[in-house]
């Protein structure tokens, strides 16, 4: 893990500590052990933070960082409480300058990170508020700055967020509304700008969050058209980059999961063939990297997959 740490936030603690005059006549770790200790000696730094709000961004990103490690590593307690201190940090700093979009972005940013960790915790509802409260956000923004497409998108990465958080805790009814909410604005991103690869996967995403939620509802039909329509995006975005392994596994995926639907309406030839469809763009993906161990997870549940399917 030696490098972890970029140069720029080795650059942070000395200039943080530098104000605060504190004499580092140590060398500074490396790795994941400065990470954990930055976000201290920048505390330490800067005790007030109306002194420097730069410097407590800074510091607030540090937390972030600190957070994605521990939530990569499975520490899901120790990323939240990272993830609640960054916040913190940044509520102090909005609060200090409401017109500061930029730090009301991060603020959102911040409450999408502790709503994922909530979420993943199992607590659906606390998930939910968060996003919420990442939404009001992103609404002042987008209020103030209708014309700007980065914050309507980040609006409807909020309303699918609020989606899966209403539909973990099983209301499928008002997880629906979120998702159509999210399309609505992929859609348009989309129709302005067609060419945009990131629009179109954001699109293909909110369809297949639609799709997801319309079998769990019972409604097959729905799905299935849903499902094949975020085929088509990713199946060009897949052609337009072939080399782009988040794309190529965004296809397996969606050909598996309109495998399912397929079963449930009876079509399982066409199901058995989608899902051959994704087991070697999987497969394909590990023989370029054979040690990628989420690609050797993703085969291994394919092929749980094939080997339970009806036939």
């Amino acid at each position: 893990m030696a490098g972890f740490v970029s140069p720029p936030t080795r650059q942070v603690v000395l200039v943080c500590a530098f104000f605060a005059g504190i004499s580092l006549d140590r060398p500074l770790a490396d790795g994941p052990e400065l990470l954990a200790e930055a976000p201290a000696l920048a505390k330490e730094a800067l005790p007030d933070w109306q002194v420097d709000s730069q410097a407590g961004w800074e510091t607030a990103r540090l937390h972030q960082q600190n957070g994605e490690e521990r939530r990569r590593s499975g520490e899901l307690a120790a990323a939240l409480q990272e993830f609640r201190a960054a916040a913190k940090i940044m509520e102090r700093l909005v609060a200090l300058n409401p017109g500061n979009v930029t730090w009301k972005r991060d603020l959102s940013l911040s409450g999408d990170k502790i709503g994922d960790v909530l979420l993943a915790q199992g607590d659906p509802a606390a998930a939910g508020e968060i996003y919420r409260a990442a939404l009001t956000l992103r609404e002042q923004l987008a209020d103030a700055d209708p014309a700007n497409a980065e914050w309507q998108r980040n609006i409807s990465v909020s309303h699918n967020k609020i989606g899966d958080a209403l539909k973990a805790n099983g209301d499928l009814k008002g997880s629906l509304e979120s998702y159509l909410a999210a399309y609505a604005i992929a859609q348009t991103l989309v129709r302005n700008d067609k060419s945009d690869a990131r629009g179109l996967r954001d699109l293909a995403i909110s369809q297949n969050r639609l799709a997801g939620v319309l079998s769990a509802s019972g409604n097959t039909p729905g799905a299935i058209d849903m499902y094949r329509a975020a085929v088509d995006v990713e199946e060009r975005l897949a052609r337009d980059d072939p080399k782009n392994a988040v794309l190529q596994r965004d296809l397996a995926f969606s050909y598996a999961d309109l495998a399912g639907v397929l079963v449930n309406d009876g079509k399982l030839q066409l199901a058995a063939a989608h899902l051959n469809k994704a087991q070697n763009i999987i497969t394909g993906l590990l023989e370029q990297n054979p040690d990628n161990k989420q690609w050797q997870e993703d085969l291994a549940l394919l092929n749980s997959r094939i080997a339970a399917a009806p036939r």
